[in-house]
């Protein structure tokens, strides 16, 4: 009996009560095992029906995503780090209730971004652009330049609350997709070094509340105009060239809820200005080399923040 094999019968064995009384699984991991997809074929064989899956550095292949189809209960995907390319995502055609989305880049290589595009119910999109594997990342073809025309395929996803697209080069036209999301809500640009420019477009989506935009090219200009144009309760500005200027303007407002910095030129002032914010319920900066941080302890705060700081090793 393979490894594998052990792995599904104890899971049929672990799910016998709900395999009898047809409850459907909340979520299943499987990151970083020898999960194939005969595993899929198993949770259909035998009737068993999940509403999420973490599927990470499995060993499912493009056949899978055809699997896929036949959960009609499913919410959550995770399949980044895999070997499954834009013709496994093709072979998949989501229900309406999935919600949540998490892949690799190269997945979307390059025609896979208009297929995504058709996943009209998604509320929540990551794209991860690392492999922890060496082989998978050895034989993957050469990802574009820039991710610009795959970011305005996603103009029809309405839905979102979050896009997530980290680590990637963006040069500044793709943002604009933001502008046909009504409800977005979080935007998750850390490490993408798109210029200052092309960041303004993020002030015509007033719904955004959540901007990650460690090492990017925003400065005081640029977060001054999301600042007058967003409530922004949530930021992360690490390695920024934003100054006191830029981040008292912001603290002015009176809504920030959430900070995390470092790398940063802002002096003693700027940092007391965070820390007196009635509203502050987490800070976390790291200003010439000395550590401030804050969290308040409250019940409802630290529920609130746990669950946050848990979808944002999602979102990143």
């Amino acid at each position: 009996m393979t490894n594998s094999e052990k792995q599904q019968l104890i899971i049929v064995r672990a799910l016998e009560d709900r395999i009898r009384s047809r409850i459907p699984v909340q979520f299943m991991t499987f990151a970083g095992t020898e999960f194939d997809n005969s595993g899929l074929e198993m949770f259909e064989a035998y009737g068993i029906d999940v509403l999420g899956l973490y599927l990470t550095r499995s060993r499912i292949t493009n056949d899978a995503m055809g699997l896929l189809s036949r959960f009609p209960l499913l919410e959550e995907l995770h399949i980044e780090e895999t070997n499954i390319t834009s013709d496994g995502l093709k072979l998949w055609q989501p229900n309406s209730l999935v919600r949540s989305l998490t892949l690799s880049f190269s997945t979307l290589e390059p025609d896979g971004w208009s297929h995504l595009a058709s996943f009209t119910g998604l509320q929540e999109l990551a794209i991860r652009h690392e492999y922890a594997d060496p082989f998978i990342a050895y034989n993957r073809p050469p990802l574009p330049p820039s991710i610009d025309s795959g970011l305005l395929e996603l103009s029809s996803l309405r839905n979102l609350k979050v896009l997530s697209v980290p680590g990637r080069d963006i040069e500044g036209p793709g943002l604009a997709c933001v502008l046909n999301m009504p409800h977005l809500e979080v935007i998750v640009l850390d490490n993408t070094r798109v210029p200052a420019p092309s960041l303004r477009v993020l002030s015509g989506c007033t719904t955004l509340s959540q901007l990650h935009l460690s090492n990017t090219g925003v400065d005081d200009d640029v977060l001054i105009e999301l600042a007058d144009s967003l409530d922004i309760l949530g930021i992360s500005l690490a390695n920024t060239s934003v100054t006191d200027r830029g981040i008292l303007h912001l603290v002015s407002k009176g809504k920030l809820l959430s900070i995390f910095a470092e790398d940063v030129s802002w002096t003693q002032k700027a940092c007391d200005a965070i820390f007196d914010l009635p509203c502050l319920e987490w800070a976390e900066l790291d200003i010439d080399g000395i550590e401030h941080s804050y969290l308040e302890t409250s019940p409802r705060n630290m529920a609130r923040f746990a669950y946050i700081q848990n979808r944002i090793v999602n979102w990143c």
